[in-house]
């Protein structure tokens, strides 16, 4: 967050801890598909098909 609020370049975004640095390394280095599949399993966007509830 420091180094957000001092850098003085124009830049907008910031990986903010080692769960962003990773989902970044996986979108930079799979395809849509892997990412956005990873990215489901990770977030509980899938989970509910998982369960046996």
């Amino acid at each position: 967050m420091y180094k957000a609020a001092t850098d003085e370049t124009d830049r907008l975004r910031y990986l903010a801890g080692p769960d962003a640095e990773e989902l970044a390394r996986l979108r930079w280095t799979e395809s849509e598909e892997t990412y956005m599949a990873t990215t489901g399993e990770l977030l509980g966007q899938t989970a509910w098909r998982n369960s046996k509830v």
